[in-house]
C-alpha cells in the first residue's frame, strides 16, 4: 500500500510517502526546495526485498527515510535505502530500525553518495536492538 501526501508553502514543498510492505524497487526524484519523508513499514510475515533509490536533484532538497520492519520465523527481509545528492545545501536522513526473531534473517543498508564537494556527515550511531541511522549533508560547493 501506497500513501501520498502533498503540502504547498511559499517557499518549499513537502511530500510525504507511507509503503507498507515494500517490494521489488522504487525510484525518487526529489527538486529544488522541496522536503520529503518516507515511512517504510513492515510487520507482516513473509520474505521480501526492497530497494529505495531517492535522488536529490535540486539546490536544497531535503529527504528523510523511516524504517521499520518485523521478521519473523524463517522469513529473510533486505531493505537496501540508497540517497544520492545532486546540488548544495540537502539534508538527507536514513533511520532503519528491525528485529529478527527466531530463525529470520533481516538486512537493512543504508548508502549515501555525495559528490567530493563540501561534505559533513555525521557517523552512525546504534540504538538498542538492530538500528541504524546516517545523517547526510551536502555541502554548499557542488
Amino acid at each position: 500500500m501506497e500513501i501520498l501526501l502533498t503540502f504547498y508553502f511559499s517557499h518549499f514543498t513537502f511530500f510525504f510517502m507511507k509503503l507498507t510492505n515494500p517490494t521489488n524497487s522504487k525510484h525518487i526524484i526529489v527538486g529544488a526546495n522541496e522536503e520529503l519523508v518516507v515511512r517504510l513499514e513492515d510487520f507482516d510475515t513473509g520474505s521480501r526485498e526492497f530497494t529505495l533509490e531517492v535522488i536529490l536533484k535540486g539546490n536544497n532538497a531535503s529527504c528523510e527515510v523511516q524504517g521499520r520492519v518485523q521478521a519473523m520465523k524463517q522469513d529473510v527481509k533486505t531493505w537496501n535505502v540508497v540517497m544520492k545528492f545532486e546540488g548544495a545545501n540537502q539534508t538527507g536522513i536514513i533511520e532503519l530500525h528491525g528485529t529478527a526473531e527466531d530463525d529470520a534473517q533481516l538486512e537493512l543498508n543504508g548508502t549515501g553518495i555525495i559528490p567530493c564537494c563540501g561534505l559533513q556527515i555525521r557517523l552512525p550511531r546504534f540504538d538498542s536492538g538492530l538500528s541504524l541511522h546516517y545523517d547526510f549533508v551536502s555541502g554548499s560547493n557542488c
